[in-house]
């Protein structure tokens, strides 16, 4: 079956996008789908199958992903356990701008978008400091959201509590 294309569009006043949802049934996708934008995909405690790409597993107690363009992927709440969630953020590799991740200062932001091109899982330790992260940039106005994000990222850059899923990248071109 070839994955539909999801449309995704940045929040209103800012160059990305963000969400938090609680239950399934608040994300409209649940079929096989991919988008050019990067999605980098926190679930609190869940647990459900991952299908990213030609890739294949089981998380148990939540998980950090971040993934590429085009990497064809199901979605990842499967359930809406008590106290579980999931925040989905969305952006474009030059949500910043042409050429800002060429500054010598944001190299290893830029390594770290090169490995998401094949999907990264993080580990639980690094997953574990990521949600205090992201619930602030859900919740602060618009600057302060794109500070945030590019100290999260930063974070993402200095922990060695990863590994790549999808070593033979399947992305689709659109």
């Amino acid at each position: 079956m070839r994955p539909l294309v999801e449309k995704i569009s940045p929040d209103v006043g800012s160059s990305f996008h963000i969400q938090k949802y609680v239950t399934k049934h608040e994300c409209a996708l649940d079929y096989w789908h991919h988008h050019p934008e990067y999605e980098l995909v926190y679930v609190h405690q869940g647990k459900a199958e991952l299908c990213i790409g030609n890739y294949l597993s089981n998380f148990q107690d939540g998980v950090l992903l971040f993934i590429g363009p085009n990497i064809p992927h199901q979605p990842f709440l499967k359930s809406g356990e008590d106290h579980n969630f999931e925040i989905v953020l969305q952006l474009k590799e030059d949500f910043m701008g042409e050429g800002f991740f060429e500054k010598p200062e944001l190299a290893q932001i830029k390594q770290l978008f090169e490995r998401a091109k094949q999907g990264i899982i993080f580990g639980k330790e690094t997953k574990e400091r990521s949600e205090e992260m992201l619930l602030n940039i859900l919740t602060a106005d618009p600057f302060k959201r794109l500070v945030l994000l590019l100290d999260f990222l930063h974070e993402l850059t200095t922990s060695s509590d990863y590994k790549i899923i999808n070593s033979n990248a399947a992305s689709l071109a659109i």
